[in-house]
């Protein structure tokens, strides 16, 4: 509830302004202006608050925290009105608005408060009511700085005025007292229902998010289920491989899984029949590996949205404003942001974090910043690229698919790059050492690993184009 004029009226005879000297000039937040003010009688803080829904001015008590760095209407105020004497402070015709007028250097200034909730500001103007700046600059309706300001009391309706009387202050001081206490309850409501509506909100997106990689996650079950389909066609091929050619692009066997009914299965002409059989064996083991890790995501992403939607009941109930705070998510501290690489690239895999330097410049600065002696170091043999790091996660093992894709990285950003083989040699971080006064991010490896590998294009393209979110993504159809 905003005030009215007859309260207005009691505040400002309460505050008894006249005479006055203006100390300080703050601006706590963006609706709000702060005045200390100092004369024989005694030294007041005043707030004027043009937040809709808390449009006021009244004495406080404590000081509010300010900003950093002062707002624009509070530096013109103190250019203007700071250290000057306040002559009168009165509310001309009781329309809710109200004018200081203050002397400074010879000068008279006239600070205009508007107190209608609808439609509040703070102006300042001249001696000759030239707008000197305002508090919200609204140019439509000449409120801007140059503009003359001359409010035209008479075309205010106040036929109400008759019906309004001032609150119930038993309890509190003087009214000033009353309001400083009544709005700042309000605002502590304003403030917990804003905290809750935040965080109400943060936790529907993650919500949204979680459903939305769960319907992937269930087509991608329902998929790697098919995995014993692959097992029986390559046991069909292995009993018939003595039939198979090379150039064959399918073959028709008895089904001995289905009654014997015949059945095509498809080949690759380009492959062995060996190959073939492979293929479809190794598919089945991909399936199922696939299917069991989905439903480890699964059941992870289910237990987080539960607790999601948990939390959200907690935080619908809560009144406790410090309770709220234990749902506000920490923001990432110095440290953390550290660690997220400035330079080079950043590929997932199976939940590991895989860094790939593209030139001299970037493996030296991953080196030197964004890894640790147990990262995983990985480098073309006897080529010329790009590093690539595998950073490790405690009582983690490295999985063999991410050695895979950090490998196959290991060849795209290298001197070798698309061609079919090749050996990457890989060793702890720790193990080293720069060459003293060689090229920059030059370095000897020791106690190195080597590991052959194909260049799987396929691979290549899931880390590229593949979400983040989806980490055991690396099992493709075959």
């Amino acid at each position: 509830m905003s005030l009215n004029f007859r309260e207005i009226d009691l505040i400002l005879n309460e505050l008894d302004l006249p005479g006055s000297r203006i100390d300080k000039i703050h601006q706590p937040d963006r609706f709000s202006l702060f005045l200390e003010t100092y004369s024989a009688r005694r030294k007041q803080y005043i707030l004027i608050c043009l937040e809709q829904g808390a449009v006021r001015i009244n004495r406080i008590h404590d000081k509010p925290v300010f900003p950093d760095f002062p707002f624009r209407f509070t530096q013109l105020l103190r250019s203007r009105i700071k250290g000057g004497k306040i002559i009168s402070a009165h509310q001309p015709s009781g329309e809710r608005m109200i004018q200081i007028q203050i002397l400074y250097r010879g000068e008279i200034n006239n600070l205009w408060i508007r107190l209608w909730s609808g439609n509040p500001n703070m102006i300042l103007t001249d001696s000759t009511d030239k707008i000197i700046d305002v508090f919200f600059r609204r140019p439509k309706k000449k409120e801007n700085a140059g503009e003359l300001f001359k409010p035209d009391f008479s075309l205010i309706k106040g036929s109400l005025k008759s019906q309004k009387t001032i609150r119930d202050y038993n309890g509190s001081d003087d009214f000033n007292s009353f309001i400083e206490l009544h709005y700042s309850e309000s605002h502590d409501n304003r403030t917990l229902e804003k905290k809750r509506e935040l965080l109400l909100k943060n936790i529907s997106k993650k919500e949204i998010k979680i459903q939305s990689h769960l319907q992937k996650l269930n087509t991608r079950k329902h998929r790697f289920s098919q995995w014993n389909e692959f097992k029986e066609l390559g046991e069909l091929i292995s009993s018939n491989l003595y039939r198979v050619k090379k150039s064959m692009k399918s073959i028709e066997v008895e089904d001995y899984f289905n009654d014997g009914y015949a059945r095509i299965i498809e080949l690759q002409p380009e492959l062995t029949p060996r190959q073939n059989c492979d293929r479809y064996f190794d598919t089945y083991k991909k399936y199922k590996q696939g299917l069991s890790l989905t439903l480890d995501e699964i059941s992870l992403q289910e237990k987080q949205l539960k607790d999601l939607q948990e939390k959200s009941i907690i935080i619908s109930t809560c009144q406790d404003p410090l309770e709220l705070e234990q749902f506000d998510p920490p923001s990432p501290s110095k440290a953390d942001k550290k660690k997220k690489p400035k330079t080079g690239l950043l590929f997932r895999s199976n939940g590991f974090n895989i860094l790939v330097g593209r030139n001299s410049k970037e493996n030296d600065q991953l080196l030197r910043k964004y890894v640790r002696g147990n990262d995983l170091w990985l480098h073309v043999r006897d080529y010329s690229g790009g590093y690539i790091f595998i950073k490790t996660i405690k009582s983690k093992t490295i999985p063999l698919e991410t050695l895979l894709d950090a490998a196959n990285l290991a060849l795209l950003y290298s001197a070798k790059k698309y061609k079919d083989k090749a050996d990457i040699h890989y060793t702890a971080v720790k193990n080293l050492r720069r060459v003293k006064g060689g090229k920059e991010g030059l370095v000897l490896a020791y106690n190195e690993k080597n590991l052959s590998i194909d260049y799987d294009k396929h691979r290549i393209n899931r880390l590229q184009n593949k979400s983040l979110l989806e980490t055991i993504d690396h099992i493709t159809d075959n």
